[in-house]
């Protein structure tokens, strides 16, 4: 076999890898919707593998969630804002910001542990414990990491380690703001927020102010590690492929700001069959034009 045959076959290989793991992280915010109904139940077309009378507990719930599509939501959307976060820690090897990014991926992690572990309801879950773990960690990371030669880079990456402690507030911000009852809690002043947003007892569609600020702020904390991997991937094959997840998680966003009523856009089938679909289109692409990109990223990297 050739020379050119076999990069070819090497680059198809590369490239269906790509669509396919972009694909499976496309999907994993809206995975409950493919997988079950809005009551609850599986799909019909779901083969039964015993998952769900596996994770069911004595209670008739699932990890203290009242039902399986609250539960694949909850653990499917923290792992896509994970890997969002992963992503770019790994990129970035050489950055003095790098073990910043630690902050926002130690905050998802301790909600995946949460979740999985069941300690919803547990003092682990209070937002004080919460709050003290993240300012500990942060410290830690400031004393061992922070570079504070350079008065200049000193100051960026100040900027930069702040806004990313803010951040990685953001997946329990709603139990920083609200209680449990669904109230603002007695320290945060009365700016008419809840109200604004409020029509005929919903907010932006949502039952509560609460579960309003949970899905807002959990899929702006994705969208935020999502987007830093692709800005900071230059020069990088894979950089068109983040735009996927992007674009999705963006319309989403979208959707949950401005209670946009479009349910034929909206159907967990027709996101499935346009993340594919872009992703190929994408492979297909830069199939036809690795050549030209490979060479124009040799060429900035030399410079």
């Amino acid at each position: 076999m050739d020379l050119e045959k076999t990069k070819s076959l090497l680059r198809i290989l590369n490239f269906s890898i790509a669509v396919a793991i972009i694909s499976l992280l496309s999907s994993l915010p809206y995975l409950h919707e493919v997988l079950t109904y809005e009551n609850g139940n599986m799909q019909k077309w779901v083969p039964n593998l015993g998952i769900r009378e596996y994770l069911i507990n004595s209670s008739g719930k699932y990890f203290n969630y009242s039902s399986y599509r609250k539960f694949l939501f909850n653990i499917s959307f923290n792992l896509f804002a994970f890997s969002g976060f992963l992503g770019w820690f790994v990129l970035n090897t050489y950055k003095v910001y790098r073990k910043a990014i630690l902050l926002p991926l130690v905050s998802i992690t301790y909600q995946i542990v949460i979740i999985l572990s069941s300690a919803r309801t547990s003092w682990f879950n209070q937002p004080e414990v919460k709050f003290l773990g993240t300012l500990i960690v942060t410290l830690v990371l400031v004393y061992f990491y922070f570079p504070r030669k350079n008065k200049i880079i000193f100051r960026k990456t100040a900027f930069l380690w702040c806004l990313l402690f803010l951040v990685s507030l953001l997946p329990y911000l709603h139990d920083i703001v609200t209680n449990r009852q669904e109230e603002l809690r007695s320290f945060i002043p009365f700016l008419g927020i809840e109200k604004s947003l409020t029509h005929n007892g919903q907010v932006l569609g949502w039952s509560n102010y609460r579960v309003f600020l949970f899905v807002f702020c959990t899929h702006l904390f994705a969208q935020i590690g999502w987007a830093c991997w692709f800005f900071d991937a230059r020069n990088r094959l894979f950089r068109p492929f983040l735009l996927v997840p992007i674009v999705f998680n963006l319309y989403e966003i979208t959707i949950i700001s401005i209670n946009i009523n479009a349910p034929s856009f909206n159907k967990p089938d027709w996101k499935l069959y346009t993340t594919i679909i872009i992703a190929t289109l994408i492979a297909v692409n830069l199939y036809f034009n690795s050549d030209k990109a490979l060479e124009w990223m040799e060429r900035n990297n030399h410079n």
